[in-house]
Parts: C-alpha cells; structure tokens; sequence
C-alpha cells in the first residue's frame, strides 16, 4: 500500500509542478487577511512560518512582520549541518529544524536547498512552538498535504505538542477535489489557507 502510495505522489508531485508553471506569472497574494481570522493565529506565542521558495508559494513576509509587531517569537525552518549538533540528540544533523527569525533585520543565508535561512541559526524545539504554518504543492479537502518529497516538514511536526495547530499556506489552484494519498508519517493540515478563505477539515 505505501508503494502505491509513492508512485501516486510522484504522478501528483508532476501535476503540481505542471500547475506552477501554468501559474508562473500569477502575481503574489497575501493570505494575511484569511489566516488572523483563524483564532490559533491569535493566541500563537510562538510560530513557526517559511521563508517562500518561489513565487508559486504565499508570501511570508507581512505574516512575519504581523507576528513581531505583536511581540510574538517566529521561527523559520533551517537546515542542521553535522558540525552543529556535534554528539548532541537534537536538533538533528542532515535535516531541518526550527531557527528563530527576526525578520527583515536577519542576517540569511541560502541552505542546501537554495532556501534562505537565518545564518545564525538559534534552535528553537518544536514543542515550543504553538502554530505551525507550512507550504506544500497540493492539498485536499480533509486537509493532507502533497510535499516535496524529502519529508523534512514531517520531521519537525513529528515534534510538536499534542495542542499544537498545523496551518498550510495555498493559492486556490493547490487544491484538488480527490483524496490525496495518505502515508503514515503523513500529518494532516488543521486548515488550508488561501488569499480569499479558509479551508478547513
């Protein structure tokens, strides 16, 4: 069953990509009207957010700027080279992990992916973090999430607490009316947020 499910995400993953590139001179919408009507935005202390890959991906910026301007820690994902954790459990060295993020004032750096990061990366664990918002390529109306592939969202949301909300970022495009396949390791979206609304599961 789990190879049925990988070789159907790699069909879907190809749809995807077919669909950014139909989608390529869309301009950039800001979900930030949609997403602060969701009460979890509100009460997050602490929230972990994504620094945009491509235009095919919600801006973050003005989220940031929401969070700090209200007092509120934000976290990036960041990638965790083996020289870094040393002997250490965590975080783990070869994936990413929670670095905290002060905005438009930090100092970034590209990571092995070509995604920017803080280059001072100051870990924060993920049961910490009260929300957590991520991207992803499509999504389905029960809320699961098609990624890249590399699982390295799922491993920092394999740590986070119980009471924690999870919240992906999309454009109405990313949406498919099937069911998406669904893994194991696979955690489902608490809501998907577009720039005109809310899905919510």
């Amino acid at each position: 069953m789990v190879g049925v499910a990988s070789e159907a995400k790699r069909a879907l993953r190809r749809l995807a990509r077919a669909l950014r590139e139909e989608h390529a001179a869309d301009p950039p919408s800001s979900v930030l009207s949609a997403l602060s009507r969701l009460p979890q935005w509100g009460r997050a202390g602490t929230t972990l957010l994504y620094l945009p890959q491509g235009p095919w991906e919600p801006p973050t910026a003005d989220l940031v700027a929401d969070r700090l301007a209200a007092g509120r820690r934000v976290c990036v994902p960041a990638w965790v080279p083996a020289a870094v954790s040393g002997s250490c459990v965590w975080p783990e060295p070869g994936t990413y992990a929670p670095a905290l993020y002060a905005g438009a004032a930090e100092a970034l750096a590209n990571g092995p992916l070509g995604i920017p990061e803080p280059a001072n990366p100051i870990w924060v664990r993920p049961e910490e973090i009260d929300l957590f918002v991520v991207p992803g390529m499509l999504f389905d109306r029960k809320g699961r999430r098609l990624g890249h592939g590399k699982g390295y969202f799922d491993r920092i949301l394999s740590g986070r607490r119980h009471d924690a909300a999870v919240v992906a970022l999309a454009y109405p495009w990313q949406m498919t009316d099937g069911d998406l396949p669904d893994e194991p390791h696979d955690v489902a979206m608490d809501a998907v947020v577009f720039p005109d609304g809310i899905a919510g599961r």
